[in-house]
């Protein structure tokens, strides 16, 4: 889709980088709540695994930065927020909303069609290496249908639709990442079929922990 939005975005976050990125990780949080809610496409592939193998190689050589592994591959859609272990604060989910959210959530779904997107072009934005997901637009659909059940000003920043590859742990000038990954720019990776998403809880903290899967939502469940 030439004119998508999202399109745009992934030339224009390249670009930034290639012209004097840094390598940056996330600040990751060290008080308040741990927990977070993100509704996603798990990516459970084994060709695709080995696809990927060649990508995490090129990453080896960076101390600076660690793949992803494959039992936390994902696509994110939306992100919900925090989640309260006990009782919850203003702005955070009880165990009891958020299982009401994913009623919600898959009554929503109900009427989507199942698609298949393209994985290719990896790219970065310093603080993760990721592959594009061509068209974004179907993703796109799914986050604005989404996005009421999450609290105001959670998803108020441009949603980049990806799929993480690699996450930042420390600062580095950008140009041997920019090298290392523009060999795979341009390149096809693989082909995802999204018949559904999946209502994770994650801890915010690490980078890969153990996802709880709290509830699976099928895409066209009501055709």
């Amino acid at each position: 889709m030439q004119n998508d939005p999202g399109e745009a975005l992934y030339a224009r976050i390249w670009r930034t980088f290639v012209e004097g990125g840094q390598v940056e990780p996330w600040p990751r949080p060290t008080r308040g709540r741990h927990f977070r809610a993100e509704i996603v496409a798990i990516v459970n592939d084994p060709v695709l695994f080995r696809r990927l193998d060649r990508i995490r190689q090129a990453m080896a050589g960076f101390t600076y930065m660690i793949p992803v592994p494959d039992h936390f591959l994902h696509i994110p859609v939306v992100s919900l927020g925090p989640v309260a272990p006990r009782s919850a604060r203003p702005g955070e989910w009880s165990a009891r909303k958020l299982n009401a959210a994913s009623a919600r959530a898959g009554a929503l779904l109900a009427n989507a069609p199942p698609f298949t997107i393209d994985l290719a072009s990896v790219a970065t934005d310093g603080r993760e290496v990721f592959a594009e997901v061509h068209p974004p637009a179907p993703l796109a659909a799914l986050h604005d249908v989404l996005c009421p059940l999450a609290p105001v000003g959670v998803n108020d920043q441009p949603f980049l639709y990806r799929l993480p590859l690699a996450h930042a742990v420390g600062s580095a000038p950008g140009r041997g990442l920019t090298q290392a990954v523009e060999w795979f720019r341009d390149r096809p990776i693989g082909r995802v079929r999204v018949a559904g998403l999946t209502l994770i809880v994650v801890h915010a903290r690490r980078l890969h922990p153990t996802r709880h899967r709290l509830a699976e939502l099928p895409l066209g469940s009501a055709l």
